[in-house]
């Protein structure tokens, strides 16, 4: 219950509770303020039911189209008690302008039909895209993270024989150890990573709790133990949750900090997790590659912290799944709930056959740009379970039926009589373990 209330009932009450109430306030002020003009501008017949176009309807039809049908029918409500409020008692002992209200109502739920659609199709769009964003942004932290590492060890392969990418690899292993926690362990292992790559000689990191910075470091290296929260520096840090750093040009007499480079360590939400403060590194390292490695590193950091608490739950039901696996399900569980976004989790079993090895070779390069592959062992078979995002049931036959040629082709196997199976679950608004769950009981 933890689990949903923290993915889906805070972040309702949080975005959709206080943007509808709003809504309605808006509603109800646009449609007063629509009708004293009326009132001002014609006081004889306020509404038009005599005149060539009856302008009072705008209130009821831009709410629709702004807020949806149930404030623009509210507007309309409003409207027509106005009406018979302002006419005199003997209007009701005669035909009052009947068509003249069902006119202006059934173009009020037009509009209010049409925003609805279009609402729906433009933040389903927009989730698609905030989803593809996300992917790209994370491969493009991975690629410049490799980049370093490589340049890094041309540079030092002899006198720092330890590569980056194995590093970050081992920190990554400590965090899902520890849920992603940022303890004194796993924030000393990723200091110790900045230090090395960035030349840090002193710095420190200062976990966050909500707005505030704790007073002491959670790891340090030099002397940097304790920090002025006040600091401009570290204050500019936390508000454009941004890399800042001291630069000589844009340095003022007003503007005095006792730190050189604040980095916040935000997450995807961006909630600020913790800061890494550097107060002094050497003068010829002071510079914009050093300065961009450092943000990287750090986001890279932040990314595998939300990673490793998102993916909790899964890495303990199933040690062996991979971390990057379980945050993309979880994340096509979330575009299920909030848009209907349709995904699929395909899973192909590999029995003792010779040509097992290079069938798993080949099915790896059959991936698309954003799937996601788990390897793992079921039984006497080899599964692979591929995530596919923005898959329906048409997409996942059309890959079905790609392998199945694939497999014609190259080893002259067939899904109905060789050693390979393959199933495949929706991914559908429930616990990740429940759908993993259903892909690995289908062997």
């Amino acid at each position: 219950m933890a689990y949903w209330y923290r993915k889906y009932i805070k972040h309702w009450l949080k975005t959709h509770f206080t943007s509808r109430f709003w809504g309605w306030l808006e509603s109800l002020i646009v449609t007063l303020f629509i009708l004293a003009i009326c009132f001002w501008a014609s006081p004889q017949d306020p509404f038009f039911s005599e005149g060539p176009f009856p302008w009072i309807m705008f209130a009821p039809v831009l709410i629709a189209l702004r807020y949806g049908m149930g404030p623009g029918l509210v507007s309309m409500a409003i409207t027509l008690v106005a009406f018979l409020w302002t006419q005199p008692p003997v209007v009701f002992l005669e035909p009052w302008p009947k068509e003249y209200f069902l006119g202006g109502l059934i173009l009020t739920l037009l509009c209010g039909e049409f925003r609805g659609i279009w609402t729906l199709r433009v933040r389903r769009a927009q989730y698609l895209s905030e989803y593809a964003e996300n992917r790209l942004a994370t491969l493009s932290k991975t690629y410049f993270v490799t980049r370093i590492s490589h340049d890094r060890l041309e540079r030092n392969l002899i006198t720092r024989p330890v590569t980056l990418r194995s590093s970050m690899e081992t920190l990554r292993e400590l965090l899902n150890e520890h849920e992603g926690k940022i303890n004194r362990e796993s924030a000393s292992r990723f200091l110790q990573i900045l230090g090395q790559f960035c030349s840090i000689e002193s710095g420190a990191i200062f976990t966050v709790e909500g707005k505030k910075i704790a007073s002491k470091a959670i790891a340090y290296i030099g002397n940097l133990t304790k920090i002025d929260p006040a600091d401009v520096l570290i204050q500019e840090a936390m508000r454009s949750k941004k890399t800042n750093y001291v630069a000589v040009d844009k340095l003022g007499d007003e503007i005095v900090s006792d730190y050189l480079v604040c980095v916040p360590v935000c997450n995807t939400e961006g909630v600020i997790l913790a800061v890494v403060v550097i107060e002094s590194m050497p003068f010829l390292a002071m510079q914009e590659y050093t300065l961009q490695s450092l943000t990287v590193l750090v986001s890279y950091f932040a990314d595998q912290v939300w990673a490793s608490r998102q993916a909790a739950d899964v890495i303990k039901a199933y040690p062996d799944c991979d971390v990057g696996f379980a945050t993309e399900l979880i994340k096509l569980i979330s575009l299920k709930h909030n848009n209907g976004v349709d995904s699929a989790l395909v899973g192909t079993y590999i029995g003792d056959i010779p040509e097992r090895e290079d069938v798993i070779v080949q099915l790896r390069r059959q991936l698309r740009g954003l799937d996601y592959l788990w390897e793992t062992q079921v039984e006497n078979y080899q599964l692979l379970m591929v995530l596919m995002p923005f898959a329906n049931t048409f997409a996942v036959e059309g890959y079905f039926d790609r392998i199945e040629k694939w497999l014609k082709d190259q080893f002259n196997l067939s899904l109905k009589t060789s050693h390979i199976k393959m199933r495949y679950v929706k991914v559908e608004d429930i616990d990740p373990n429940t759908i993993i769950h259903r892909i690995l009981k289908k062997v």
